[in-house]
């Protein structure tokens, strides 16, 4: 499975119509199946003032991993921090020959197709595109 731009712009139509019921839930969900990414992204929330992205992108990023596992039909395996790290600095970068060209192209396509109707700062935004990106890379990538 690959996200295509179509699904990228579905699911982040979701995020805000998530109850705050189902936002816990979903929470809870990735906190358990993928506890070292979660680890990360929660120093994020310890800022006051990144709270609403670091909530957006636990919400997309539950939903894109339950969308991929039904898609799968299996569960998807655990991400460790360091390779997360290292996806996310490859993003980072722009180097299309650790991770490919797709991989690199997944920021401007969050930019443009989820983030666009959202009001984040460019520093949330430049975030939220990385963090999202190798989340996706790495949710692909574990389906091959």
């Amino acid at each position: 499975m690959k996200f295509a731009v179509s699904e990228l712009k579905y699911l982040s139509i979701l995020v805000p119509f998530l109850s705050k019921r189902e936002h816990r839930a979903l929470s809870a969900m990735l906190h358990r199946r993928q506890p070292d990414f979660c680890g990360i992204i929660d120093d994020v929330a310890m800022d006051p003032r990144c709270m609403q992205a670091h909530e957006f992108c636990t919400a997309f990023c539950a939903i894109a991993f339950k969308y991929a596992e039904e898609d799968a039909r299996s569960r998807l395996p655990r991400y460790s921090a360091y390779e997360f790290q290292e996806v996310t600095r490859a993003i980072a970068r722009g180097d299309q020959a650790k991770i490919g060209k797709r991989a690199c192209g997944f920021r401007s396509q969050i930019a443009r197709h989820v983030l666009s109707h959202y009001d984040f700062d460019n520093d949330d935004t430049e975030w939220l595109c990385t963090t999202i990106s190798a989340f996706l890379f790495m949710t692909e990538s574990s389906m091959r």
